[in-house]
């Protein structure tokens, strides 16, 4: 079962050692000895990964290159779990089409203004540099939204995508895509 890095400012659940560290501010560096820590004494118990799983995604977001690719077999990779939210994800907003979907996988092409994305997949991309991971499985990056094909094949994988990960960000806050993760990028930020 992957780790799970849950944002909320209202759930008193405890969902993992991390959730309690999002908030107004980040502690990247506490939430990077997590996993190292999370890996370094039980990897075995609840490596996510893939590795075992049957259905890994077709396409993640490389949020170093800044563009969509295709996942290799061996790649760890982030899922992040929001809501796509009411009137957000229109016109402008980056999904992925037949039409966008090679503008998409050219690399910085998610940073140049030509595609506009929600605040909390610039946000989920954030967090996965500042912990270290490459890879961002994002639905509406992710699968061909109007390709019945991919997205017949996609959602059937959702349950191996998801259980697959490294660890899934889950943004808990509001009711739209373009809520973003809490002290993410509108708060300050620390490094210890």
């Amino acid at each position: 079962m992957p780790r799970t890095l849950r944002s909320t400012r209202t759930s008193k659940k405890r969902f993992s050692s991390l959730r309690p560290r999002l908030g107004p501010s980040v502690n990247w560096s506490f939430i990077r000895k997590s996993v190292a820590r999370c890996e370094e004494s039980h990897s075995g118990l609840c490596r996510g990964s893939g590795k075992g799983v049957s259905g890994r995604p077709a396409r993640v977001v490389d949020v170093h290159n800044n563009c969509v690719v295709n996942l290799s077999p061996h790649d760890d990779y982030v899922t992040l779990s929001y809501v796509w939210g009411q009137g957000v994800m229109t016109e402008g907003v980056a999904t992925a089409t037949n039409t966008s979907i090679s503008s998409l996988q050219e690399p910085g092409s998610l940073s140049s203004s030509r595609h506009v994305l929600p605040k909390t997949i610039r946000d989920a991309m954030v967090v996965c540099r500042k912990i270290g991971f490459r890879y961002l499985w994002v639905d509406s990056l992710c699968i061909i939204q109007d390709d019945p094909e991919d997205l017949r094949e996609q959602i059937a994988l959702m349950c191996d995508i998801y259980s697959g990960s490294y660890l899934t960000i889950i943004a808990a806050d509001g009711d739209h895509a373009d809520v973003g993760l809490p002290g993410v990028l509108d708060g300050p930020m620390r490094d210890s």
